[in-house]
């Protein structure tokens, strides 16, 4: 898996899914369930457990990894159990509003973190990896680098914003992160 270049995070609920499926099985060794099994376990997830589209999404992918990676059998994942996701737009608060939202926040490097994540659309985690360097004011613009998937993109600065973001450079003095956390990062190696 590491190998595979998957996140910590696809790697530990990979195994736990991996984990429920061999429970279910407790009486099969591993290496002899069918992809029948699977699709029935799929089933029990969806109908008796109430599990939702994304939990038997990433059961099945877990499954599928199993198969092609350990087993070296083929598995296609059961696209009949996944109904197509439904893409509604999320509920945007005005301007007036978010306005009064940050208004009331006292903490300046709080109100940063949620006028970046409302006029930029980044994610909290890409705010996270946000260093110095990555601001490019010249080009009004952010690098985001490593984001969801793994990619890269920039994201537009508005003047405002780039002057909030200068106010809180003299204020904080950021080293290298603009957002510094309170406990430092460590690598889960697994």
């Amino acid at each position: 898996m590491a190998l595979g270049h998957y996140s910590d995070s696809t790697r530990i609920n990979y195994l736990k899914e991996l984990r429920f499926l061999f429970q279910y099985y407790s009486d099969i060794r591993p290496s002899e369930i069918t992809y029948e099994m699977t699709v029935n376990y799929l089933v029990y997830l969806v109908k008796t457990m109430g599990c939702s589209r994304v939990k038997c999404k990433m059961a099945a992918q877990s499954f599928a990894f199993f198969f092609k990676h350990a087993l070296n059998k083929p598995y296609s994942t059961p696209a009949v159990l996944f109904p197509a996701h439904e893409h509604k737009l999320p509920a945007v608060l005005s301007q007036e509003e978010m306005r009064s939202v940050l208004n009331s926040i006292i903490n300046n490097k709080h109100r940063m973190l949620l006028s970046l994540m409302y006029s930029t659309g980044i994610r909290l985690m890409e705010i996270a990896r946000i260093k110095i360097t990555d601001i490019e004011s010249n080009q009004m613009r952010i690098k985001i680098t490593s984001g969801k998937g793994k990619k890269d993109r920039y994201v537009l600065l508005s003047p405002l914003l780039l002057e909030e973001l200068r106010y809180y450079f003299i204020e904080y003095r950021p080293e290298i992160y603009l957002f510094n956390g309170r406990w430092q990062r460590k690598k889960i190696c697994s």
